[in-house]
């Protein structure tokens, strides 16, 4: 009987495993598509700014107006970078959140 009782255990231990790697891998994957989107969204707006200051600079001497305009325009553009990051971050924050759910047992009696 302690056999058998070893053999399920072990098993057990394997399956529980098994499934941890899983979510983790799950986990570590859904992380790092969110981190890239991150980057490659936070880095396609700077690129955007900095066309628009570069825009700027060239416009200032002659045509102070028009500058001031497009200055107000990469103002936005900044602001809609920070708000997209907050959010994406955002995301990243309450995903860890969730995951956190992966650590309770599967067992509801389990205490």
């Amino acid at each position: 009987m302690a056999v058998f009782s070893g053999a399920a255990y072990q098993w057990h231990v394997r399956e529980v495993t098994a499934r941890l790697d899983l979510q983790f891998k799950e986990r570590l994957s859904e992380r790092t598509r969110i981190a890239r989107e991150l980057h490659d969204t936070l880095l396609q707006s700077f690129q955007g700014l900095m066309l628009h200051f570069q825009r700027v600079r060239n416009l200032l001497p002659a045509n102070p107006a028009e500058a001031m305009k497009r200055l107000d325009s990469a103002l936005e553009g900044a602001e809609q970078a920070i708000i997209e990051g907050r959010n994406a971050i955002q995301d990243i924050r309450s995903a860890g959140l969730a995951d956190d759910n992966w650590r309770r047992p599967s067992n509801p009696w389990a205490k």
